[in-house]
């Protein structure tokens, strides 16, 4: 396996993810797959509902054509 700590405000890198940590103001606010947070309907899933359409998944690999 493998651990990649992303940072990011775009859900379209959010959503591939097994684990979402949601920090805020240095301390944990929620944590668990993106479909459990959404489920929970706290502060993960505003953050869904607030964000423009998402990009069409899955992203182009690296090394492929544009």
């Amino acid at each position: 396996g493998r651990t990649v700590l992303v940072i990011t405000h775009r859900l379209n890198l959010v959503r591939r993810a097994n684990r979402v940590i949601v920090l805020e103001a240095g301390g944990l606010r929620e944590q668990g797959s993106p479909s459990e947070l959404l489920a929970a309907g706290g502060y993960f899933a505003g953050w869904e509902r607030e964000q423009p359409e998402p990009l069409p998944l899955p992203l182009r690999a690296r090394g492929s054509s544009a």
